[in-house]
């Protein structure tokens, strides 16, 4: 097997306080932020709406398309126009939407109307509609409830899964927290950049909850295997350490691999997958922290609090009895 790092000796642990610190600053920008705009920005999948992927045959500045929806009777619509291309992605509210608009018939009117409105300061100018997409307000809601409640049920699994596989609820504990970690950071961020909320990035998240409970396991495994060769022998702390130290070969080239990938996906694969990369980006690299500085750390010393505790006990038995 190749080993990117061999028998490294890093205190891992011993930094456990300055990486909660760190977590919890990150994870209150995020809330601020998701408090401040009432949660996170909901897509069109679940708010209700028209989106529409346009096409304009020569370059148009986004406040003139914003101009003329509003003189078509869509003034909320909210436009990003794409880099490199004469394109634009259009988001219209459910109030404002076209009724019906998943028939092409009931999307030709408006965009007429905008193409007509656009032609007197660009002439010649053509509007495609390359993509549309239309949700109700019914099937919005309904897909929030399910979003959701397929994030909580997966963590919820995931906790049980570690809790019997692992015989110890303190990894289990630590491996839910450290879930709840990536998932909120990663909102967090977001609400920051002010980026939609989709079903696609939705999906990223559950493979972000995938990726960072495979990393986690990983690690705990490998404290359970030493465990048993020398749980008594060394200090928590210290194996913990250890079980870290073993599996950072593995872990860098895991999360390297990923990471590329989700990279080469946010520079080149183009507006439709490119906050579902970004998801990634994000959670990835928070979910390889996390294996370390959240599950590991809190199992840790969730262990040295219940040790703690039944230190106590016993003493307060022994003054008992003596």
């Amino acid at each position: 097997m190749i080993e990117l790092l061999h028998e490294t000796k890093l205190n891992f642990m011993g930094a456990r306080k300055w990486a909660y610190m760190f977590s919890s600053l990150v994870l209150l920008a995020g809330i601020v932020s998701l408090v401040m705009k009432g949660g996170p920005r909901p897509g069109v999948d679940f708010a209700g709406g028209l989106m529409l992927d346009v096409h304009f045959s020569q370059a148009v500045r986004a406040d003139d398309i914003r101009s003329a929806l509003g003189a078509v009777g869509m003034p909320d619509a909210e436009i990003q126009s794409i880099e490199g291309a004469n394109d634009a992605l259009i988001r219209v509210p459910q109030g404002e939407a076209p009724k019906s608009s998943g028939a092409d018939s009931k999307v030709s009117g408006p965009i007429a109307q905008l193409q007509q409105q656009l032609d007197a300061k660009y002439s010649g100018l053509t509007v495609t509609v390359k993509r549309q997409e239309f949700v109700g307000p019914k099937v919005g809601k309904e897909l929030r409830g399910k979003a959701m409640m397929a994030i909580l049920v997966s963590v919820i699994l995931i906790m049980i899964y570690i809790s019997f596989r692992f015989h110890r609820w303190e990894f289990g504990l630590g491996g839910a927290l450290a879930l709840f970690h990536d998932i909120l950071v990663t909102l967090g961020i977001f609400s920051m950049l002010n980026k939609e909320f989709t079903l696609t990035v939705l999906a990223a998240f559950l493979t972000i909850a995938g990726y960072s409970i495979n990393d986690t396991i990983v690690v705990f495994d490998r404290v359970r295997e030493n465990l048993g060769l020398k749980g008594k022998k060394m200090p928590l702390d210290e194996l913990v350490n250890l079980s870290i130290n073993q599996t950072l070969s593995r872990t860098v080239f895991t999360v390297l691999t990923v990471l590329m990938t989700a990279a080469a996906m946010f520079f080149f694969g183009g507006e439709v997958i490119h906050d579902f990369a970004l998801a990634m980006l994000i959670g990835v690299g928070f979910g390889t922290y996390s294996s370390v500085y959240v599950a590991s750390a809190l199992a840790l010393d969730i262990d040295n609090a219940r040790q703690k505790r039944d230190d106590a006990k016993a003493e307060s038995a022994r003054a008992a009895a003596a």
